[in-house]
């Protein structure tokens, strides 16, 4: 995710735990909204990204592919490595 890479910051997530390469989620929303085809009028454009970008979101974070936190009052996202033992109970 190049927006990470670009974009990203080094964050601690939680106390004692090692700095992880996050942006935030407002950064990352402009990019996937840029990303997106739409058609209609500004508003429909705009509630169609809205309404995707919320899904690809949870779809993710359901997965184990990305952690969320609010760190003061930025809301970071960063890539995550799902559990070893997920993939095993997939085969």
């Amino acid at each position: 995710m190049a927006v990470l890479a670009d974009k990203g910051t080094p964050q601690q997530i939680e106390p004692d735990s090692p700095t992880r390469q996050a942006v935030d989620l407002r950064i990352l929303r402009t990019e996937f909204f840029a990303q997106v085809a739409a058609d209609g009028t500004p508003e429909q454009k705009r509630d169609f990204r809205k309404k995707k970008f919320r899904r690809a979101l949870d779809h993710a974070q359901e997965k184990g592919l990305v952690g969320i936190r609010e760190i003061g009052a930025v809301t970071y996202v960063w890539l995550t490595t799902p559990d070893r033992e997920d993939e095993d109970e997939a085969l």
